[in-house]
């Protein structure tokens, strides 16, 4: 493992199996000539300790990112069978409160 991080080796397919899993990533991440970016996930109104909120920042991008990637196929999965149709009141709300 020590050579992996000094960049020395390359890892087996067993071992990025194992590291797809641990990191809840694809395994094509792994692949990647850069890592993937960082989704918005807007503004945090949690009152937790800091410590909290940096541990789980991680697992909080990767379920947005699976939500995302989920929303994408099923979008895209309507679009092909044409069953998907426009919702009039998507996009419909004004920022204005009174």
């Amino acid at each position: 493992m020590a050579l992996l991080e000094a960049g020395d080796g390359e890892p087996t397919r067993p071992l990025l199996l194992k590291m797809a899993t641990a990191y809840r990533r694809p395994i094509l991440t792994f692949y990647l000539a850069n890592p993937p970016a960082v989704a918005t996930r807007g503004e945090d109104f949690r009152t937790l300790p800091s410590e909290y909120a940096q541990r789980d920042a991680a697992l909080v991008d990767t379920l947005l990112r699976e939500v995302r990637a989920r929303q994408d196929m099923v979008r895209s999965v309507l679009e092909a069978e044409e069953e998907g149709s426009k919702l009039d009141f998507v996009g419909s709300l004004k920022g204005e409160r009174n």
